[in-house]
C-alpha cells in the first residue's frame, strides 16, 4: 500500500518573497507602461499651428506634414516619374526640388 505524502505549507517569508517577485516583474512595469502612454498622450495635444504663415509660405513645412498618400498624389498631380516606389524622405525631396525649379510655392 501506498503512502500518501503531504505537501509541506510555505514559510510566510518565502510567501512575501513570491509576492515581491510578482509586484516587480508584473505590477511595475504596468505603471512604468501607463506612465509613458499618459506622458506620450499629454505631447500629443501640443500641435504646431496650421494657421501660421509660415505653413502658407514655405513649400517644406507643407511637405512634412503630409503623409506618404497625399505626398504620393500630389507628385502624380505634378507628373514626377517614378513616385510610387520611393519612401517618404525621398519623395519629398523631389517634390521639394520640383517646386524650386518650377517655382510653384502656392499649390
Amino acid at each position: 500500500m501506498k503512502t500518501l505524502r503531504f505537501l509541506q505549507p510555505s514559510s510566510k517569508a518565502l510567501v512575501t518573497l513570491y509576492g515581491l517577485i510578482a509586484v516587480i516583474i508584473v505590477i511595475i512595469p504596468e505603471w512604468l507602461a501607463e506612465l509613458t502612454f499618459s506622458i506620450s498622450k499629454f505631447d500629443s495635444e501640443k500641435q504646431l499651428p496650421w494657421n501660421n504663415d509660415c505653413w502658407q509660405t514655405k513649400p517644406e513645412l507643407r511637405l512634412a506634414a503630409m503623409n506618404i498618400k497625399e505626398l504620393r498624389a500630389l507628385a502624380m498631380s505634378m507628373k514626377i516619374q517614378g513616385y510610387s516606389a520611393e519612401p517618404k524622405e525621398m519623395l519629398s525631396k523631389r517634390i521639394e526640388k520640383s517646386l524650386r525649379i518650377n517655382q510653384f510655392t502656392n499649390w
